[in-house]
């Protein structure tokens, strides 16, 4: 009598057990195809600001190069071949993306960094 019992018990545990679940499964899964309706968001294009570094130019107390960002224009220290100047923009995050040859001993780099929003 006590095994039979014991029995019907373990029996109904385990169909509560599975019918728990069978609707964890079916909750899951209708989860996921509602999910999979909603409209995906336009990725967002990333934005740049550009940087140029050019005339780099003897100067008194050493080289000079303009710096153009902007629409402004900045004279600052730099070496003979300006790249002082363009690794001290790469702290502020600038990246170099292209040196035109310029005449003489000159270069142009030309620079970009993410714009924040």
């Amino acid at each position: 009598m006590v095994r039979n019992r014991r029995n019907i018990l373990i029996l109904v545990l385990s169909l509560i057990a599975f019918y728990s679940i069978n609707e964890l499964g079916r909750h899951a899964f209708q989860t996921i195809q509602a999910q999979s309706r909603l409209p995906t968001p336009p990725p967002q294009r990333q934005r740049w600001e550009y940087c140029t570094v050019n005339m780099i130019t003897p100067g008194t107390g050493g080289w000079k190069a303009q710096v153009s960002h902007g629409g402004s224009i900045e004279n600052v220290d730099s070496d003979i071949t300006g790249i002082s100047t363009v690794n001290r923009l790469g702290l502020d995050g600038w990246e170099l993306v292209s040196v035109v040859h310029e005449t003489g001993n000159s270069a142009e780099y030309f620079l970009k960094r993410p714009m924040f929003r």
